[in-house]
């Protein structure tokens, strides 16, 4: 049981650091779209 909990936490965090990178890249390619329609 230990084990699969564990793997659960690893498994919730990684899914975390993944949402926050494709939040981020997100972010980065609006930024840039909004800054080459403005230019």
């Amino acid at each position: 049981n230990f084990d699969v909990f564990s793997t659960m936490v690893l498994l919730g965090l990684g899914l975390k650091k993944f949402v926050l990178i494709l939040e981020a890249l997100n972010w980065i390619l609006n930024l840039e779209s909004s800054v080459f329609s403005t230019s």
